[in-house]
């Protein structure tokens, strides 16, 4: 099975490649992409060819925060009509539970754990299924655009507890630190955000318990698509149910 995701995802793609010096039509075209897909966000790509992008995208230009540098310029309005639902909850915790959940309808290969214990919540983001090859660029837009969503819910002066990568660190962490301002950690054995688990019940004042339904039932709609298969709907509703599930405290420490 295939794993699509909204051509959004590379919004901002071509700017950030002209930035580091590169053609970025000729590396889309190398990678089996149109360069169309960055004039429609709503059309839907194939995941591992948007990794093989990043991932050749970084080798060219001779850096190693590609990805990082693309989350930098995220806005929640990426997520299309996800966005609207998350910023019309009452709660961090409300907000987070439906981006966990309609996540898939923006990228299907992604998927977001929420973990809450001992007076810390983890949020880790996790490849559906793991890929062959080097992965690092697509992660670190993965957790960059995660913090930038937080951002947008908590105040721009919001900093997280932690940031972690499984992968090893780069020469310089220069981005990593303009970015998250905070402790970042590598080699760790999971990929996100750790943050004081109070964040969770942050009250979203400008909230709109009417849009958020419209929302929702929107988001409901397009989530029943013919091509879903019961394993991805269980998983999904397993994801939903436990988002908040017992974590062992250090899981989130550097190995």
């Amino acid at each position: 099975m295939a794993y699509l995701v909204r051509s959004a995802c590379l919004g901002n793609y071509a700017e950030v490649a002209r930035a580091v010096g590169l053609e970025p039509f000729g590396l889309l075209k190398a990678a089996g992409l149109s360069r169309f897909c960055l004039l429609d966000p709503d059309s839907k790509t194939p995941a591992g060819d948007v990794g093989r992008l990043l991932e050749a995208s970084a080798r060219a230009a001779g850096i190693e925060d590609f990805g990082l540098r693309m989350a930098e310029s995220r806005r929640p309005s990426i997520l299309g009509p996800i966005a609207l639902l998350i910023q019309e909850e009452p709660t961090v915790r409300k907000a987070l539970q439906s981006l966990s959940w309609y996540l898939r309808l923006h990228n299907e290969s992604l998927s977001l754990g929420i973990e809450e214990a001992d007076g810390l919540v983890i949020l880790r983001t996790e490849a559906i299924v793991k890929r062959s090859g080097p992965t690092r660029q697509a992660t670190e837009l993965s957790v960059g655009a995660l913090h930038q969503i937080l951002r947008s819910l908590l105040g721009m002066a919001w900093k997280p507890e932690r940031v972690c990568f499984s992968h090893g660190a780069p020469a310089s962490l220069s981005t990593h630190r303009r970015i998250f301002g905070t402790r970042v950690e590598f080699g760790c054995d999971l990929d996100g955000i750790v943050c004081p688990s109070r964040i969770l019940d942050h009250a979203l004042p400008k909230s709109d318990p009417l849009l958020a339904r419209y929302a929702r039932q929107y988001l409901e709609t397009s989530f029943a698509l013919p091509d879903t298969t019961m394993s991805d709907k269980v998983r999904r509703l397993v994801g939903v149910l436990l988002p908040f599930r017992a974590a062992p405290s250090r899981r989130w420490r550097s190995t």
